[in-house]
């Protein structure tokens, strides 16, 4: 029952970052994407990702696991068409790990409640 309710989201996105890395600029990278999100400005949100990232989905339906690919420009412009406030997903960042120049962000949601996975280069 519960598989058929759940549908994992997993962003692996790769934003640019200072080179010293710290937990506070991990973060301010991370809420800048979801202010972006939830004003739905396109130019500040396309500004978050760099040019080689990559944004997946996981879709669960009939006990079948898929990965689902989306440009971010696509999505960049599904958000720019939306009305500011429609994606406040509300994230609490949980885990933030960082190894060298590379960190990974666990933030769960409220907006469909699920979890943001985020990579930080």
């Amino acid at each position: 029952m519960i598989k058929q309710l759940i549908y994992g989201l997993l962003c692996l996105v790769s934003f640019e970052a200072p080179a010293q890395q710290t937990r506070d600029s991990i973060v301010v990278a991370v809420d800048n994407l979801f202010e972006a999100m939830r004003n739905a400005d396109g130019v500040a949100l396309k500004n978050c990702f760099s040019p080689n990232a990559v944004l997946q989905s996981i879709q669960q339906k009939d006990g079948e696991v898929k990965v689902v690919e989306e440009s971010i420009d696509d999505f960049v412009v599904f958000l720019g068409k939306e009305n500011k406030g429609a994606a406040d997903e509300r994230i609490t960042i949980q885990t933030v790990q960082i190894d060298g120049p590379m960190a990974m962000v666990w933030a769960p949601y409220q907006f469909f409640t699920r979890v943001n996975s985020i990579t930080v280069v």
